[in-house]
């Protein structure tokens, strides 16, 4: 007897529909999405930021944390490092204080670190304003590190310009050099980053620093330092003097508000009325945003500026201009 078979090559298998067949296709594929996501999302970011101080205060909730740790550059994403320490910790048991990773970490070591490693404790904080000089340097340092040494006050003297204005946290035992050369390595490192991003300039890295030092002395905000900027390279580019007030003051060891009529006329390396070009070297610590402005003027016809009494600056393109708004303004 023969028996003839079926063919069930083509028949659909039993008890799955095509529905079921692609529900269940879509969502591997969610799956595999998410997992890549979440994958790429625990890799430190690119900018990670090593060796800084972080800061948490007491009282700051968990998801207030991780939104600050994603805005610093610690995480690619504030909600995973928010549901890890959900799913995996205590999020009360986040102490306050310091916190400094000095290697970047994914944000699963983040969590880690946060929620199993004790705050950094009994750093000292020094702070550095924009545009402080190095003869104000002991000012804000105080008796914290000790006295200078005769040794580095004498380095101190060729800092000028090559501090780096900024918050520091520092272990008790840090001494003036360790300091000291943190603060340049900072400011070499803000240096290298804005003119690795800045339009081409026939400015070297030095001549850089010059010129932001005198616009972190002149102007007063992010505006206000782009238009100097911007007047001040429209001065060096005709060879017209930069008559800067600020950098005959620092010449003559004595405060712009002592500034007269007659010491604009003692010539010397600083003496911006006297001389063509930028000074001898800068006049202060320039911050990130005195350095951009450097960098990036702002395009404008003005050859003229003034900040009048009521704190605003004030622009002309002619000397008739000029002249007017110092009476408008000033008198």
């Amino acid at each position: 007897m023969i028996f003839v078979g079926r063919d069930y090559s083509s028949a659909p298998l039993p008890g799955l529909s095509i529905l079921a067949i692609l529900v269940f296709a879509a969502g591997l594929f969610l799956l595999a999405v998410l997992g890549g996501l979440g994958l790429y999302l625990n890799q430190p970011p690119a900018d990670f930021p090593t060796g800084k101080t972080i800061t948490i205060t007491a009282g700051t909730s968990a998801r207030d944390i991780t939104a600050m740790f994603a805005k610093e550059g610690v995480v690619k994403s504030a909600t995973l490092l928010h549901f890890i320490i959900l799913t995996q910790y205590d999020p009360t048991e986040i102490k306050a204080g310091d916190r400094r990773f000095e290697e970047p970490l994914t944000t699963i070591q983040v969590a880690k670190q946060l929620m199993e490693v004790s705050p950094i404790v009994d750093l000292i904080k020094i702070t550095f304003p924009e545009g402080f000089r190095v003869s104000e340097y002991h000012r804000f340092t105080g008796d914290t590190l000790g006295d200078l040494s005769p040794m580095v006050s004498l380095e101190l003297k060729a800092k000028e310009g090559k501090l780096f204005p900024d918050t520091y946290h520092i272990p008790p035992d840090f001494t003036h050099w360790q300091l000291i050369e943190l603060m340049q390595t900072e400011a070499e490192q803000v240096l290298a980053e804005e003119y690795a991003t800045a339009p081409a300039t026939d400015l070297s890295q030095a001549e850089v620093i010059v010129l932001a030092s005198i616009i972190e002395r002149e102007a007063n905000d992010e505006e206000s330092m782009g238009l100097v900027s911007g007047i001040l390279h429209n001065r060096l580019e005709i060879g017209m003097a930069l008559q800067v007030d600020a950098s005959v003051a620092y010449g003559l060891g004595k405060p712009g508000t002592e500034l007269t009529t007659a010491d604009l006329d003692i010539d010397g390396p600083y003496n911006t009325y006297t001389r063509a070009g930028l000074p001898e070297g800068p006049i202060a610590a320039p911050g990130r945003m005195a350095i951009r402005a450097a960098l990036n003027p702002t395009p404008s016809e003005y050859l003229y500026y003034i900040t009048g009494r009521d704190g605003d600056f004030y622009y002309a393109k002619t000397l008739v201009g000029h002249n007017q708004n110092v009476i408008n303004h000033l008198r």
